[in-house]
């Protein structure tokens, strides 16, 4: 579908997906075939190796720094919702959850670091909760729906991001 939309329109299609960015990893992510790709230019795909380290916040800086030197419409597709979100409201990420780096170090219990774990991944669902309910930006799209349909809710996400 976004292949298709992004033919039709000139546009480039920027991987939102956190596997895709890994070398080799073709089975099970989806990932373009090398047609698909030669009929329209794709963006963060076997980027990294699979032993290498890929955060949401190094994506979130890649896919940033696309958008500002890019020379034609950019159609950011598929993948992971935390992905996305880090981009679209511009996620200030943390360089490391200083609970977990305590408890590596022996400066708190397992327990500790569970518990505050656990607080602020209910404390951040609840925040993205509210920002799904909040943004006219938000957009369920399903198999079902019929294809212009499709294209015309992508054609007005991508109206409002410009």
């Amino acid at each position: 579908m976004a292949l298709d939309v992004a033919e039709r329109h000139g546009l480039e299609i920027v991987s939102m997906d956190s596997m895709q960015v890994y070398r080799g990893m073709d089975i099970g992510t989806a990932k373009p075939t090398e047609d698909e790709q030669r009929r329209v230019r794709h963006h963060l795909l076997d980027v990294v190796d699979p032993d290498d380290e890929w955060t949401v916040a190094d994506h979130q800086r890649r896919v940033l720094d696309l958008l500002d030197g890019a020379s034609r419409p950019l159609l950011l597709v598929g993948g992971t919702g935390l992905y996305v979100r880090a981009v679209i409201d511009r996620f200030e990420i943390p360089g490391e959850y200083p609970e977990v780096v305590a408890d590596l170090r022996g400066e708190a219990t397992l327990e500790d670091s569970l518990d505050e774990a656990i607080r602020r991944t209910r404390r951040f669902a609840r925040r993205q909760e509210r920002w799904f309910r909040r943004d006219p930006r938000w957009v369920r799209l399903s198999y079902d729906d019929h294809p212009s349909e499709v294209e015309r809710r992508i054609a007005e996400v991508a109206v409002s991001l410009l």
